[in-house]
């Protein structure tokens, strides 16, 4: 939080400038009550009383916000959330874009791809008009594990994977109220349905 980061700011100026709550009270010409609350988060402080320990200690609160700005822009990132899937001769794309989200850089790596996920069959695990994250370097299914698998004549389906045997996978719904699909290995080996990648986080977005 911004006053979280301008009280260690101030902190670390006190420490610089041997400064104490009396100190830096006369400087910014506050009570050092108000001084105390601040520098302790121990109760609300007006805006006024911190612009004026702000302005005592030379920080200028313009370059703390732009500064703050940077550092949320390195590490955030902005995410285009697709609704659909297609195949091509080159294999699965996203396509049709229908929303936008901010994540870590760090989870957004290379292959993730955040996808909107329609109706609720995996409910209550995935809720309708989730947000799903897949990493798509992921293709071998996992037992009991969620995937997305793309069908040619049903499209992208959110699925969890269950091995009967080692020659046949179920995709399954959470939700008991809908089915469940049964494949061989020879179904994925003709293209009858392809594995997406592997549902790593999920996003319950509120309006």
């Amino acid at each position: 939080m911004l006053e979280d980061k301008l009280r260690d700011i101030v902190k670390q100026r006190m420490v610089e400038e041997r400064l104490d709550y009396g100190d830096l009270a006369k400087l910014a010409g506050v009570d050092r009550k108000s001084v105390q609350n601040f520098i302790e988060g121990t109760a609300g402080v007006r805006l006024h009383t911190v612009e004026l320990i702000l302005q005592a200690l030379k920080i200028d609160l313009r370059e703390v916000l732009e500064r703050e700005r940077e550092r949320e822009e390195a590490e955030y990132t902005r995410v285009k959330v697709y609704g659909s899937l297609g195949a091509s001769k080159e294999g699965l794309e996203p396509v049709d874009v229908v929303d936008e989200i901010i994540l870590p850089v760090r989870i957004k790596k290379n292959g993730v791809i955040a996808f909107k996920v329609r109706g609720n069959s995996m409910h209550p695990s995935i809720v309708d008009g989730s947000i799903v994250l897949i990493d798509t370097n992921i293709k071998q299914p996992e037992h009991e594990k969620i995937f997305v698998f793309y069908m040619p004549y049903k499209g992208a389906v959110v699925k969890r994977t269950i091995f009967l045997n080692q020659d046949t996978i179920i995709l399954k719904s959470d939700n008991e109220l809908y089915g469940e699909f049964v494949f061989t290995r020879r179904d994925f080996e003709l293209g009858e349905v392809m594995v997406v990648g592997k549902v790593i986080l999920s996003i319950q977005k509120y309006s």
